[in-house]
């Protein structure tokens, strides 16, 4: 009887023992492939998951694969939720400056960063943070199926202040002049 409770003793110790932060990663990149089989692809979940491999990494330090961060901007890019692009921006931008231009995804990496800062126009708040995406490279004269130009309507001029709107609007009509 003490053997039995002594295993049954060692059985609830053991099972309250988190796993190694590396291995708890890799269990969540398998949740990751999970919500992202079948025709119902849930990217919302997908990108919470991946948040949480982040945290992981950053908070103890861990060394995640280059293609994580391809991964994580094209996954977060078809999602949803707040900073959405400001969160692919910073992954694509570091698979891009460690992977190079000999890294596997590197077309469709730039195509993720130019995505993504389109996105980053969406959710600027001043005329200093547009000015910084034209700078970065924001294609300011892409244009729709219409002809329209795209970029103007990413930008949400609804919580800039009078002189912001001025601002961006003279140097999406005058992009030279920021180069």
């Amino acid at each position: 009887m003490k053997k039995l409770l002594l295993i049954i003793g060692l059985n609830i110790s053991l099972s309250a023992v988190a796993l190694p932060p590396d291995m708890q990663a890799d269990r969540y990149l398998l949740q990751v492939e999970k919500a992202l089989q079948g025709k119902d692809k849930d990217y919302k979940k997908a990108v919470e998951v991946m948040d949480k491999i982040i945290a992981l990494k950053d908070q103890h330090n861990l060394q995640m694969p280059i293609e994580f961060y391809f991964k994580y901007a094209k996954i977060t890019l078809k999602g949803d939720g707040k900073q959405k692009a400001n969160k692919a921006y910073t992954a694509i931008n570091h698979y891009l400056q460690t992977a190079g231009r000999q890294g596997e995804h590197y077309v469709e990496a730039l195509n993720l960063y130019d995505q993504s800062l389109f996105l980053r126009l969406g959710e600027a708040k001043t005329a200093n943070e547009v000015k910084e995406l034209i700078e970065l490279g924001a294609d300011v004269n892409a244009v729709n199926k219409n002809g329209k130009k795209i970029l103007s309507s990413y930008i949400n001029y609804n919580n800039m202040s009078d002189s912001d709107k001025v601002k961006v609007r003279y140097w999406l009509n005058n992009p030279s002049l920021l180069r």
